[in-house]
């Protein structure tokens, strides 16, 4: 979003200076995620049962974690997230994390494709915001935005206030950057 906002209004000239991140790295998102999960006291498992993996095996689960989130740790936080599969007494089941299928992002419509841009944008919209945005009737709005709740893209954070759900975030940025959007 920074970069297309100082496109068209020179923001960077506002600045002092702009510090870029770079990505984490497998090792990192391990640290980041064992950290949070430690805090919990409970023993993780992987394929349906509590055991310890080995150097080798660990690297290897959290090296999918790198690959799934670009190293972007609240990528790899929220994957590990969804990834947890089952609570037992002992500890948590959890998997690798799997990209979710891109194919229905890459062929969205233009309408889709300018309304997922401007929630990059923004971050969150109500319904009349869009409106503004788009100068599209308040019921073709409302059309579009519960197909795209249907679709899993677009959550209803509070009352009339959306946003991208966030587990598909970052593979709608990527899908966007590569369809020029962004």
């Amino acid at each position: 979003a920074y970069r297309v906002i100082n496109q068209v209004t020179n923001l960077a000239d506002r600045f002092i200076e702009i510090i870029n991140f770079t990505p984490f790295d497998a090792e990192d998102i391990k640290e980041l995620i064992m950290k949070r999960h430690r805090s919990s006291g409970l023993t993780i498992g992987y394929n349906k049962e509590i055991r310890s993996l080995n150097e080798i095996q660990l690297a290897r689960h959290f090296d999918s974690y790198f690959s799934y989130s670009s190293g972007n740790p609240g990528t790899a936080l929220n994957g590990w997230l969804a990834n947890i599969k089952m609570n037992l007494p002992d500890g948590l089941i959890v998997n690798k994390p799997e990209s979710p299928p891109l194919e229905g992002l890459e062929n969205v419509t233009d309408e889709w494709l300018m309304v997922l841009t401007q929630f990059i944008l923004h971050k969150r919209l109500t319904q009349e915001k869009l409106e503004r945005i788009c100068q599209w009737e308040p019921r073709e709005v409302k059309s579009q935005l519960l197909a795209m709740i249907r679709a899993g893209l677009v959550h209803e954070k509070g009352p009339s206030i959306y946003h991208i759900n966030p587990y598909v975030h970052p593979f709608v940025v990527k899908v966007l950057k590569e369809r020029e959007a962004l």
